[in-house]
């Protein structure tokens, strides 16, 4: 595990039955964790789309060090039958830059205005402690990820409800930004997905 860890668990969700758990509490280029989300589609490339918003809960239960952050990426992709490559990506930032520690409440975030590249049409979530931002402060919980899209007319539509799709995707890191095997945790069964690296 390389130090960090990676659960789900049902002791402490913001809404529902189970939250997201990430952990690490050592430095060093081994001593990480990350749980990454299924791919969820955007649409054909080139067709207009608006832009979208994200929105998920989080509680850092610890005290969080000076410096600390969990990085939450939102990442964008082409894809043929033959590759897929990273077209782009949206940084978040949860910890010491939203000026958050030994939380006793979840928070909701929720950010706007995120605008895929035209040629993207899948796209993932990727959530890092430890990798390119430090991360020595133990626990931190997520939950009720959702996505949407407003339509190039304002018309709201929710096309990704990530908690569901989260619930089946976990993996740790093992020292590649972009490690290739993928666990499916549902249910309580794991099953061995498809690489997509």
């Amino acid at each position: 595990m390389g130090g960090g860890s990676v659960s789900i668990d049902n002791d402490d969700p913001a809404t529902g039955d189970s939250e997201f758990k990430l952990a690490n509490a050592a430095s060093g280029p081994r001593k990480h964790a990350d749980l990454r989300s299924d791919m969820f589609s955007l649409g054909p490339a080139g067709e207009p789309r608006g832009p979208l918003t994200i929105s998920f809960a989080y509680k850092l239960p610890d005290k969080v060090k000076p410096g600390d952050n969990i990085a939450l990426y939102v990442q964008f992709f082409d894809q043929s039958p033959t590759h897929i490559n990273l077209l782009g990506e949206k940084k978040i930032l949860v910890g010491s830059s939203t000026g958050d520690s030994a939380m006793t409440q979840y928070k909701t975030m929720t950010i706007t205005n995120i605008l895929a590249p035209a040629n993207a049409v899948v796209a993932d979530i990727w959530i890092v402690a430890n990798v390119d931002e430090p991360w020595i402060s133990g626990v931190a919980q997520f939950d009720d990820f959702s996505v949407t899209a407003a339509a190039p007319q304002a018309r709201a539509t929710i096309f990704a409800a990530l908690a569901a799709l989260l619930i089946g995707t976990l993996y740790v890191r093992q020292g590649r930004k972009h490690p290739l095997p993928m666990a499916r945790c549902l249910s309580g069964s794991f099953s061995t997905g498809t690489s997509r690296r």
